[in-house]
């Protein structure tokens, strides 16, 4: 036989053992990847079938419809055993899949707090919601557990269901206070309660941040308002202008605007000029502290001073 002819007998045998290898493999693990994709499947879907009324799975979620990849993920927590990195999250989805709902709670809860998986957490967090109210998990990712809660908030408030969004943002509240989603689900209160209802947002605030925090005085000027007390709600506001001034400055320059917004309905037009010349100094290039102290001369009757500030308004 000649040596082109030995060359492709052994390039033949090389690609047949490598068809072998192949075939193996993807008899051992095509059937662990299939299910794994299933599973990720299945999370998103689930994710996206939680209720208004409980955040936990309802009819959407782990439905007789999903039966079908049940035995392939016990199959593949059977094979995967102690090599599977988010077993934890796999035995929480199989439990869910079995209809034990709190055992699925448990054990996501349980995992969260020896994994730094942000998938995981996302489940332990929104089933400790629904089944102890009031209730957080320790996670890393709480940020990003508010920041998701918080757009799923928005993306059901523009949906028209007020209820759901409500529940997420109590929920975006809970992982990452801060007057942004206090600001959102106070408006939501609002549309379902009025304004006494509104202030539930803001004290809830108040509770989960620090009392030497912006934030916290923020929600403090806030309930002041909606209460009416001008004077508390324009000190408030000072010093939630105050504590932002190092940390973010757009924040100091709003503080200060509604400082002197509280000001001015308490007639204090001294003060309101002073909260506005705050905010001036901030941020020269907007209108608003122009316009501002233009509104406290013409408060006054002070109408040529009022006009000029109008007009320094336009050319900033």
């Amino acid at each position: 036989m000649s040596e082109r002819g030995e060359g492709r007998n052994k390039i033949s045998v090389r690609i047949i053992i490598w068809l072998v290898v192949g075939g193996l493999f993807l008899i051992l693990v095509g059937p662990m990847v299939w299910a794994r994709w299933q599973i990720n499947r299945f999370g998103l879907q689930w994710v996206r079938a939680w209720t208004d009324s409980t955040l936990f799975p309802g009819s959407g979620a782990c439905s007789s419809n999903m039966n079908a990849i049940t035995d392939q993920v016990r199959l593949y927590l059977q094979r995967a055993k102690g090599s599977d990195s988010l077993a934890a999250l796999h035995r929480g989805v199989l439990a869910c899949l079995q209809r034990d709902l709190q055992q699925a709670g448990q054990v996501w809860r349980s995992g969260a707090t020896q994994s730094r998986d942000p998938v995981l957490s996302l489940f332990a967090a929104v089933a400790t919601l629904a089944q102890m109210p009031g209730r957080t998990v320790e996670t890393p990712y709480a940020a990003g557990l508010g920041k998701y809660g918080y757009h799923r908030c928005i993306d059901y408030d523009e949906q028209g269901d007020v209820a759901t969004a409500v529940r997420w943002c109590e929920f975006s509240l809970a992982y990452a206070p801060n007057k942004t989603t206090a600001d959102k689900l106070a408006s939501l209160y609002k549309e379902r309660g009025g304004e006494p209802k509104a202030q539930d947002a803001w004290e809830l605030l108040q509770k989960k941040v620090a009392p030497d925090s912006s934030d916290h005085w923020w929600a403090a000027a806030k309930i002041a308002e909606i209460e009416q007390d001008w004077t508390t709600a324009a000190t408030a506001y000072h010093r939630a202008a105050r504590l932002a001034e190092g940390a973010d400055s757009f924040d100091a320059f709003k503080g200060y605007l509604r400082e002197g917004q509280m000001w001015l309905r308490a007639k204090e037009f001294a003060l309101a000029a002073v909260a506005y010349r705050s905010a001036l100094a901030l941020y020269p290039d907007k209108v608003e502290a122009y316009l501002g102290i233009g509104e406290v001369y013409r408060a006054q009757r002070r109408y040529t001073w009022a006009v000029n500030w109008y007009k320094r308004a336009q050319r900033a």
